[in-house]
């Protein structure tokens, strides 16, 4: 079983350390390239990882450094490349609620440790709790997690009808899912359900075209966690497009 984390001081390098020490597997799945690496402190952790035949895993060539996009970039291909998902210590607005949001949109398993809820570290976990997530007590939650969902070799989603040109809500279709997506987003969608109620499309496509334009950085979700469509400039919410 191979361990995925993001490369991060403390849980994440603790992560990778642990996978490590058990002469397990690992991959970090960086915001940055392996010669940029992010911190640049863990970086003989990474060589580490790399020679004991892990991987380093970045959606950036190597000699590119980490930006604030490219975090929430690397928490989708996070999610999307595991079983299942993980929140072990989090804030209210935290990089591992970002992943959680990612694995929620792609109906990723992903589980939770509890905190007490006036603990600032912790009131991200206690929120996807209230979310969702299964309760993580121990390895023995999420290895029951992963024979639950997944008790044979995970199955690429079956295609799905594209009903655009029949089911949506509004005159004016656009010619393509992407556009349609995007024009959902624009007019106020904040997450897949959103998109699906007012595009008319299906939730498995939503969630692959969300995880596809979140990749190329045409969508990216504020700190709150809901879905903006970008621009060069920054994030543009539904309002100020609509202006």
């Amino acid at each position: 079983m191979a361990i995925l984390s993001g490369g991060a001081k403390g849980v994440d390098t603790a992560a990778h350390e642990g996978a490590l020490e058990g002469n397990g597997t690992t991959v970090v799945v960086a915001p940055a390239g392996f010669l940029k690496p992010f911190p640049a402190g863990n970086r003989a952790l990474f060589e580490r990882i790399v020679e004991s035949g892990g991987a380093y895993l970045s959606l950036v060539a190597d000699e590119i450094a980490a930006t604030q996009g490219s975090f929430f970039r690397r928490n989708a291909c996070l999610a999307a490349l595991a079983h299942a998902l993980v929140v072990v210590e989090a804030s209210y607005r935290s990089g591992a609620r970002n992943a959680a949001h990612f694995a929620r949109v792609l109906g990723r398993p992903f589980l939770a440790v509890p905190y007490s809820p006036w603990e600032s570290h912790g009131a991200g976990c206690v929120l996807e709790l209230r979310l969702g997530a299964r309760l993580c007590t121990g390895a023995d939650d999420v290895l029951a997690e992963l024979e639950r969902c997944h008790a044979g070799p995970l199955l690429p989603p079956k295609e799905e009808p594209d009903p655009v040109q029949v089911s949506l809500p509004f005159a004016d279709k656009p010619a393509t899912t992407d556009g349609v997506i995007l024009d959902a987003v624009r007019r106020g969608a904040r997450n897949a359900d959103e998109i699906c109620q007012l595009s008319g499309l299906g939730p498995g496509m939503v969630q692959r075209h969300v995880l596809t334009l979140t990749l190329e950085g045409v969508l990216a979700p504020d700190p709150s966690g809901a879905l903006r469509v970008t621009t060069a400039r920054g994030l543009v919410s539904p309002s100020n497009h609509l202006k």
